[in-house]
């Protein structure tokens, strides 16, 4: 109503987010690596505990820290309120219970129980008055809290008892174990009421009573089973969850359940009156653990990132039209059009995707194939992959229609694929050791034959001017031959990643194929023999990684990159080595150099790249990790480096490299607006004086377009701006004021 009365406005535009459909009421963030959560008996307060070792108290009515606790001890695992939410209960990480009371915050916690008393799995009754823990594995002692008092030692269970719960009047206490058998005691007089059977001897890891007492939700396998206790039968089976079932709670109304499946999916059902069927809806994929609050309107969930989500209980009534996406997906490597059209971003081995770099969108469905081998055409009309029938298969990079396939080259998978630069070739090496040249227009093999290696191929690239082909191998020799005839160019390169003697070249080194032609089995006359498993490219000695080779721009130099993180740069003419580039601890994932031939860009599996000065090598730029980075490339103009991350991410950054210099951490997480110098550790987008511009909610965080990145590809981002204008902050923010107000003003 108000927007156009001002200027300089910020503006942040959602692209596949909708706040996990509307469901998402709160975010906590404070802590590193959440344990546990816990709601006050009126569920004015929340409770939470971390790996940092600090217990936090939230108001739930506004969200903010209330009190803190430094336990200096050890971390917490557990905790709960008291019934009158006067105190915690709490177990450290090494097994001792804990009563903090807070009539007195400044005492600190007291000892209850020590380890040897209770051992690792602990429950307590509604009230308090009551402890359950686990004792050698599959004995059960019940003790009287407020006297420090043993009840009762239950014997019962074969195997290790997983799970402890009692009823809400605390009178029933349920055990369930690793076989699957869950025992009902009377939790007063330590009898056993009732055995219950029907988990298959699938780990029982967590149990809840509904309000009333009169059910049981149990977890078996990738089942929920549902009890009537006063039969033992089951009343109901929810089932769809696609993992391990590891935890599970009823609402205080009995109509519907949370629950947590492997791999950390967080899953609320509504239960029919008629208990026939039940319905569910995802709420979020990167949870630990989760509690209803008492009121059952809401719902407090542990994120895998640490932070505490407070959700809508009643969204299982919505309907959810987009939740806010989790990265779970790994990017193998990323590909750049020469023309800088689009970018190709491979995930997890199967999956293409093509976007283009003006709209930040998906040209065409995902490509489906083994897409660890991957390239371009120089003209930016055609992507080759290998398949999963190992051919290499040729798609239209505007349509993505599959073009052709190549024929069949090679008796085993293909490592590499390759265009030549006037794409007229395309070349695919395998562990066969041979390197295969088609014709692209025909389909055909080349005239010159195929050309063989000695050692399994894992990388292949044409040299700029289209003359060369250069091989790597898994014995770390970089191989040169001439396009056109086929003969070798020049003396294969040897990067010394692995030396099998010291002696002189001459030692040749023995092959033998086992009778099932699976595996090469190499010796060395130094007595040293090594299998490697042709069928799948890999080796069973761990001493081999894949060398990533690249052609500076004037076919006269080339970038070998190593499992040790260093990159080496030869001059191929002579053969010697003019640049070590040292820096990165981790295998090297990428190496490419700028257009104009004056930089080098090394990505590695220490999720940082490095920009190095290709004359000096000199360190230019480096980046702070970031998750997994698979691969980053120059775009045509080289201005800038597409960077693929594991998130299903694909960020294009604008280098600067003249004013800047190396990029730090601020930098890398700057929201893009004017000035911003980026997001504190609150989320919040700072000026160039420290005052506050913005705050980002934590679940937007991950789907930033980030300065000095000029674009986020992805199917789901967030991007914030400012208007045409500027920012109207500090003592110029009179100036955001229009001097034509609308009449609605008026």
């Amino acid at each position: 109503m108000f927007a156009s009365c001002y200027t300089g406005l910020v503006t942040a535009n959602t692209y596949g987010v909708d706040r996990h459909g509307s469901l998402l009421v709160m975010t906590l963030t404070a802590h590193e690596r959440v344990t546990a959560v816990s709601y006050s008996p009126d569920g004015r307060l929340l409770a939470s505990s971390s790996r940092d070792n600090i217990i936090r108290i939230w108001d739930m009515r506004t969200g903010e820290e209330i009190i803190s606790l430094l336990h200096d001890s050890d971390q917490v695992l557990f905790i709960t309120f008291t019934p009158n939410s006067g105190s915690l209960l709490f177990q450290s990480g090494a097994g001792t219970l804990y009563s903090w009371s807070f009539s007195d915050v400044q005492a600190g916690p007291q000892r209850l129980y020590e380890r040897s008393e209770i051992g690792w799995l602990v429950a307590l009754s509604p009230d308090s008055s009551l402890l359950a823990s686990a004792q050698e594995g599959h004995v059960i002692c019940l003790w009287k809290t407020t006297v420090r008092q043993q009840l009762a030692i239950l014997s019962g269970h074969q195997d290790e008892i997983r799970a402890f719960s009692f009823s809400t009047d605390g009178g029933i206490l349920a055990s369930g174990s690793c076989g699957g058998t869950i025992i009902l005691w009377n939790s007063n007089t330590g009898e056993l009421i009732r055995q219950l059977t029907g988990n298959r001897g699938k780990v029982v890891y967590s149990l809840s009573f509904s309000s009333d007492g009169a059910r049981l939700a149990s977890t078996s396998g990738d089942h929920i089973l549902i009890w009537e206790l006063h039969t033992g039968s089951i009343i109901l089976a929810l089932r769809g969850n696609q993992g391990a079932v590891l935890s599970v709670h009823f609402s205080p109304d009995g109509k519907s359940l949370v629950s947590i499946v492997r791999p950390l999916m967080l899953r609320l059902w509504t239960l029919r009156d008629d208990g026939a069927e039940a319905s569910s809806i995802v709420l979020d994929r990167m949870t630990k653990s989760a509690v209803f609050s008492p009121n059952g309107l809401y719902i407090a969930s542990v994120s895998s990132h640490s932070n505490i989500y407070i959700w809508d209980a009643g969204g299982s009534q919505q309907t959810v039209s987009q939740p806010l996406a989790t990265q779970h997906e790994t990017v193998n490597s990323v590909a750049v059009s020469p023309n800088g059209a689009f970018i190709v971003l491979s995930v997890d081995y199967e999956t293409a995707c093509v976007w283009d770099t003006r709209t930040g969108q998906q040209r065409f469905p995902p490509l489906i194939g083994s897409i660890s081998t991957m390239t371009i055409s120089s003209d930016g009309r055609l992507i080759a992959m290998r398949c999963s029938d190992n051919v290499v298969r040729l798609y239209d990079a505007i349509t993505g229609v599959a073009i052709r396939d190549l024929p069949h080259g090679h008796e085993v998978i293909i490592t590499t694929v390759a265009f030549s630069p006037d794409t007229v070739w395309v070349a695919s090496g395998s562990s066969d050791r041979v390197i295969c040249l088609w014709n692209i227009a025909t389909g055909q093999p080349s005239e010159v034959g195929r050309l063989f290696c000695k050692s399994i191929i894992w990388t292949l690239t044409f040299s700029p001017n289209g003359q060369l082909i250069a091989v790597g191998d898994v014995d770390g020799f970089i191989h040169f031959w001439q396009v056109e005839t086929g003969q070798p160019a020049y003396k294969p390169l040897d990067t010394g990643r692995y030396r099998y003697s010291t002696e002189k070249e001459e030692e040749e080194e023995e092959i033998t194929f086992p009778p099932a032609s699976a595996y090469i089995l190499s010796g060395r006359r130094d007595g040293s023999s090594f299998f490697r498993d042709i069928s799948s490219s890999w080796q069973i000695s761990t001493q081999y990684s894949r060398e990533i080779i690249t052609f500076s721009p004037a076919s006269t130099h080339i970038a070998s990159g190593r499992y040790d993180g260093l990159c080496h740069v030869w001059d191929i003419r002579t053969g010697q080595q003019t640049l070590v580039l040292s820096g990165h601890d981790t295998t090297i994932q990428s190496i490419t150099y700028s257009p104009d031939g004056r930089f080098i860009v090394i990505g590695a599996e220490d999720s940082t790249f490095r920009m190095w000065s290709a004359d000096t090598g000199t360190l230019l730029a480096t980046t702070p990790p970031n998750g997994y980075l698979a691969s980053a490339t120059f775009t045509p103009g080289g201005q800038c480096i597409a960077v693929s991350c594991s998130e299903d991410k694909i960020h294009v950054r604008d280098l600067e490299v003249d004013r800047l210099p190396l990029l730090s951490d601020n930098v890398c997480d700057a929201v893009v607006l004017p000035g911003s110098r980026g997001l504190d550790v609150d989320g919040w987008s700072l000026g160039p004086a420290g005052e506050l511009l913005l705050w980002v909610p934590a679940e937007y965080r991950d789907y930033l377009q980030v300065f000095p990145c000029t674009m986020l590809i992805a199917e789901r981002r967030v991007v914030i701006t400012a208007d045409e204008n500027g920012l109207c902050v500090g003592e110029n923010w009179t100036a955001c004021w229009r001097d034509q107000n609308p009449s609605i003003l008026m």
